[in-house]
């Protein structure tokens, strides 16, 4: 059964950006997994839509997996 594995955050800086912070133990232990060149991540769209209207600071961002 799928599983969602929690692997950063994403917030508005400042600016007019999106920041995404990925954990390094999942970069550096290999967490992040992919079967191609693409490592696909998740963040709900309602969330980054409240976070780009300001009414929400973070959203995580997670990896599904098979595991």
């Amino acid at each position: 059964m799928p599983r969602s594995e929690l692997v950063g955050y994403i917030r508005k800086t400042n600016g007019n950006a999106i920041k995404v912070m990925l954990q390094k133990k999942a970069i550096q232990e290999e967490l992040l997994r992919s079967n191609d060149d693409y490592i696909t991540l998740i963040v709900s769209e309602s969330k980054l839509r409240m976070i780009l209207g300001e009414q929400q600071d973070v959203a995580s961002v997670v990896q599904i997996t098979d595991n």
